[in-house]
C-alpha cells in the first residue's frame, strides 16, 4: 500500500484527521484549546484537565517518565488504542502482502506451465490455457507475459 493509493482502505474503523497544531482561530474553541495544550510544556498552563493531569504525572521524575514530550504523553494516555490499531494495521498489511505474493507466485507458475506446454506439446498459448482451464480474466492479464 502506498500513501497515494486511494483505492485501498485500512477498514479498521479508525479515522485519521490532519490538523494544523498552530491553529489560532476563534471558531471551534475546543479544538483551539487542544492545539494550545499540544504546545504547552507546563501542565498548569493546559486547558484540558485530563491531559494536564496525565502530563503532570508523566513529567514528575518521581512518578512518571521525567521529561516526556506531549507526543509521548499522548501515546501513553492512548496506549491501548495505539497498540490495538498497530496490531490491526500489521495484520491487514500482512494479509494483503501475503495475498499479493501468493497471487504473483501462482501467476508466475501458471505462465511457466503454459510455456512448458507450448514447448513440450507444440501447442499455442491459447490451447495451453484451454488445457489448464485458465479463466478469461486471467488470460487477459497473463497473455502479454507469455
Amino acid at each position: 500500500m502506498t500513501p497515494n493509493d486511494d483505492k485501498r482502505k485500512f477498514d479498521d474503523g479508525v479515522h485519521i484527521a490532519c490538523i494544523n497544531s498552530r491553529y489560532d482561530g476563534d471558531n471551534f474553541s475546543a479544538l483551539k484549546d487542544l492545539m494550545h495544550d499540544f504546545w504547552c510544556t507546563d501542565p498548569d498552563e493546559m486547558r484540558h484537565t485530563l491531559l494536564a493531569e496525565r502530563m503532570r504525572f508523566l513529567k514528575n521524575p518521581l512518578e512518571g517518565a521525567g521529561n516526556m514530550g506531549i507526543h509521548e504523553i499522548i501515546r501513553e494516555v492512548y496506549k491501548d488504542d495505539f497498540d490495538n490499531m498497530e496490531k490491526r494495521v500489521t495484520k491487514e498489511v500482512t494479509e494483503t502482502v501475503t495475498k499479493e505474493v501468493t497471487e504473483n507466485v501462482t501467476k508466475k507458475t501458471l505462465i511457466e506451465n503454459i510455456r512448458n506446454m507450448m514447448k513440450n506439446f507444440n501447442v499455442t498459448a491459447e490451447q495451453a490455457m484451454n488445457g489448464l482451464e485458465v479463466s478469461p480474466e486471467l488470460r487477459k492479464e497473463i497473455a502479454p507475459l507469455i
